[in-house]
């Protein structure tokens, strides 16, 4: 196991992690610290634990939302190919394809932001 140090809020924290996560790690901090970062300058007032709680809440809104637009795609690709089971026999039209192929770049994009969320 590893351990680091990170930055949120103004304060730092010793973490441990898996040996080859640490840089993971340290850019979830960072997305942390900016909303803490965000929320302070709005609502200078608040304690730190507040704070944390507030950024963290902003942080599982977006991980909450990106889900969604998942679970919504999910359902189209599926949708979809139900669509292209049952028209078996006639060709792929080249706009389902490219709408296919674009479903799927679309969760990719989702993929790659939810994991660097």
């Amino acid at each position: 196991m590893a351990e680091i140090d990170v930055n949120v809020g103004g304060r730092t924290y010793r973490v441990t992690c898996k040996d080859g996560e640490e840089q993971h790690l340290l850019q979830l901090a960072e997305h942390l610290d900016r909303h803490a970062f965000d929320i302070a300058r709005t609502n200078s007032t608040a304690a730190p634990a507040h704070l944390m709680l507030l950024a963290g809440l902003t942080v599982t809104d977006e991980l909450s939302q990106a889900l969604d637009e998942v679970d919504d795609l999910k359902k189209q690709v599926r949708d979809v190919k139900a669509n292209r089971d049952r028209e078996a026999g006639v060709s792929r039209d080249t706009a389902t394809v490219q709408f296919v192929e674009g479903l799927a770049r679309r969760i990719e994009d989702l993929a790659g932001r939810i994991r660097s969320a």
